[in-house]
C-alpha cells in the first residue's frame, strides 16, 4: 500500500458550507479504494464529491511544488496519512479560491490487468498506459473502465488516474515522441488511447 493524493471538489449537503476543493491524503491499495476512502470521510463532513480532478501516488506526482515549505507541509501530510491509515485533508478552499478547469482535459490512467483468454505467449495480465479526454478522474476511469472490458480484459488495480500535459517530461525521448502521440489521438476525439501492452509470466499453480 502507499499514499494516495486525491483532489476533489465538493459541497454541503445541508447547505452550511460554500462549495470548495480540497487535497486528501490516503493509504490504499490504488487509486480507486483512494477514492472510495475520501468519499466516506467526506460523507463523515456533511459533504458529498462533485469533481475528481486528480487521483495518483503520492510520490510519483507530476510536478515540484512552489517552495521547501510547501514540499515539507505536503509530505507531513503524507507520512500522517501512511503512519495512521486515516484520510488526511489539507485546508478546505471555497471555490471562489481557486481555477477550475473550464474543459475536458487528459486524463492518463495506469491500469494493471488480467487476460480474460488465452494468449501467446502465456501470461496472467499486463499493464498498460491509457489516455483519454474527460472532465474529471472519475469519468475517465469510467470510460476506460469501460474500453478494457471490451477487449476482454478485467482491470484490477488501477495505479494512476489524473490529468497530464502533452508536454510532460519523459527521460527517453522515445517514450516522450509515443506519449505526444497518443495526447495528441486523445485530443482530438473521445475514445481512449492505448499505449504498449506490458504482460508479465503466467505463474502456475504448485
Amino acid at each position: 500500500m502507499e499514499v494516495y493524493w486525491v483532489e476533489v471538489e465538493y459541497v454541503s449537503r445541508s447547505g452550511n458550507t460554500k462549495p470548495g476543493v480540497v487535497y486528501a491524503f490516503v493509504k490504499s491499495t490504488d487509486a480507486i479504494e483512494a477514492h472510495q476512502a475520501v468519499n466516506k470521510a467526506l460523507n463523515q463532513r456533511d459533504l458529498l464529491s462533485t469533481n475528481w480532478l486528480l487521483i495518483e501516488p503520492y510520490q510519483d506526482k507530476l510536478f515540484c511544488w512552489d517552495d521547501d515549505e510547501q514540499d515539507a507541509h505536503y509530505e507531513h501530510l503524507c507520512e500522517m496519512a501512511m503512519a495512521t491509515g486515516e484520510c488526511v485533508f489539507d485546508d478546505f478552499y471555497n471555490q471562489d479560491e481557486f481555477d477550475r478547469p473550464e474543459d475536458e482535459e487528459i486524463y492518463w490512467a495506469f491500469v494493471e490487468f488480467r487476460f480474460l483468454y488465452e494468449v501467446d505467449p502465456p501470461a496472467q495480465g499486463g499493464f498498460v498506459n491509457i489516455l483519454v479526454k474527460a472532465w474529471d478522474a472519475l469519468e475517465a476511469y469510467r470510460k476506460v473502465q469501460k474500453a478494457v472490458l471490451v477487449e476482454d480484459l478485467e482491470p484490477f488495480n488501477w495505479l494512476r488516474l489524473t490529468p497530464v500535459s502533452r508536454d510532460q517530461d519523459w527521460e527517453d525521448e522515445e517514450v516522450a515522441a509515443r506519449f505526444q502521440r497518443l495526447w495528441d489521438c486523445a485530443e482530438g476525439g473521445s475514445e481512449c488511447q492505448w499505449g504498449e501492452i506490458t504482460a508479465y509470466e503466467r505463474y502456475e499453480d504448485e
